[in-house]
C-alpha cells in the first residue's frame, strides 16, 4: 500500500526502532526495509550522547540498512542553526566531547 501524495517518511530511532544499545523493536528492520522501498526515509533522534556516525553504526549492527546521511540528530539541527547565525561561529556545548567533534567538523569552534 502506498499513501497518496506521501514522498518522505520521518522515523524516530530511539524508543521506536531501538531502545538503548541493544533492544531492537521486533519487526523494525523489516518495516524500515519496506518503507525505504516505497519512500525517501529520514531517521531522526533527539539523543545527544551519540554522533550521527555512532547512531548509524548502532543501527547497522542490528540489521538496519541505513546510511549515515539518512540520520538527523538534535546536534545536527543545532549545528545547522548555529551556522545560519554566523560564519565561523564559536559555541559552548553541554553534551559529550564526541558531539563536539560534529560541531568542529562543521567549522564551528567549540
Amino acid at each position: 500500500m502506498r499513501l497518496k501524495n506521501v514522498k518522505n517518511v520521518l522515523i524516530d530511532i530511539d524508543g521506536v526502532l531501538i531502545e538503548g544499545d541493544s533492544k531492537v523493536t521486533e519487526g523494525a528492520a523489516d518495516a524500515v526495509k519496506y518503507l525505504k522501498s516505497k519512500y525517501r526515509c529520514l531517521f531522526v533522534t533527539n539523543l545527544t550522547r551519540k554522533r550521527r556516525s555512532e547512531q548509524c553504526e548502532r543501527l547497522r549492527n542490528h540489521g538496519f540498512d541505513i546510511k549515515e546521511d539518512e540520520i538527523f540528530t538534535a546536534a545536527n539541527a543545532c549545528i545547522d542553526y548555529v551556522k545560519s547565525l554566523k560564519k565561523n561561529a564559536k559555541c559552548f556545548t553541554t553534551s559529550s566531547s564526541e558531539i563536539d567533534k560534529d560541531f568542529e567538523s562543521a567549522g564551528i569552534t567549540v
